[in-house]
């Protein structure tokens, strides 16, 4: 395995898959696409991701439907998702976070704004990884 972190980029918008693969393959994130939230749902139980960004309508799944999937599932429920959303609303934000998803952002993004929020999330996941490492061994 070649140690990069794995993002999943669920949109339709053939545009913004090949935007998000040039941008963060270029700063050494290893891209997985998916145009609709079945295929998002199957590559995320196939391979290793580290985060998943997910719009919010997709055919076939949408990303809430993943969301809720993803956190009910105790295989994957590690599994952070960042919700891009074409709609800025309270309500749909709310129940995003409750449903457990890392963060709701709207589009149009600022990209600084939203990889600084990637980086912020791995940086999380990587720290609660050791500190469970810390804590078995410990316990031990």
């Amino acid at each position: 395995m070649n140690g990069r972190k794995k993002i999943l980029v669920a949109d339709t918008e053939e545009l913004n898959l090949e935007f998000f693969e040039l941008m963060l393959s270029k700063l050494g994130f290893e891209v997985v696409k998916a145009d609709d939230g079945q295929s998002a749902l199957e590559k995320i139980r196939q391979k290793t991701i580290d985060l998943a960004l997910v719009n919010t309508i997709l055919p076939r799944l949408s990303g809430w439907e993943i969301l809720k999937t993803v956190k009910a599932d105790k295989n994957l429920a590690a599994l952070q998702v960042i919700l891009l959303s074409d709609i800025d609303n309270l309500k749909e934000k709310v129940e995003s976070y409750e449903l457990g998803a890392e963060d709701y952002i709207c589009k149009p993004f600022n990209f600084s704004v939203l990889l600084a929020k990637i980086h912020q999330t791995m940086r999380s996941k990587d720290f609660y990884i050791e500190l469970g490492k810390h804590c078995a061994a410990r316990s031990s």
